[in-house]
């Protein structure tokens, strides 16, 4: 054999005993012989890490919560106070004398009805 083939076999072979021969991917427990054992711990601190987010979920959904109804307080409050962002009335700008004139020619303003006579 060449060297070329040489390497290539020693590449192909599993480095560690915790690796097979599909691609060295490591093996499963029951391959290796570990037993269940290892298997269960890992259940149960899987268990415990979802019983903690489970818990900081929800404590921050309280806070969430919170945050909320402080917001609902403060709009409420800006509305009744006249503080709110909208309460602007729309006013229309006066009309120049040609501007008015033009809008008269076409009907768009009537003097007798601005004035109170109609």
């Amino acid at each position: 054999m060449d060297e070329q083939t040489q390497t290539e076999a020693k590449e192909n072979q599993p480095q560690t005993p915790d690796e097979n021969s599909k691609g060295g991917e490591p093996q499963s427990p029951t391959e290796t012989g570990k037993g269940n054992g290892n298997q269960t711990e890992q259940r149960e601190t899987l268990v415990d890490q979802a019983r903690v987010q489970a818990e900081n979920l929800k404590t921050q959904n309280e806070r969430m919560e919170e945050n909320i109804k402080k917001l609902e307080e403060l709009q409420s409050e800006a509305v009744l106070g006249g503080r709110s962002v909208g309460s602007g009335t729309n006013t229309p700008e006066p009309l120049s004398p040609i501007e008015y004139s033009k809008a008269l020619e076409r009907g768009e303003v009537n003097p007798l009805l601005e004035d109170g006579y109609l």
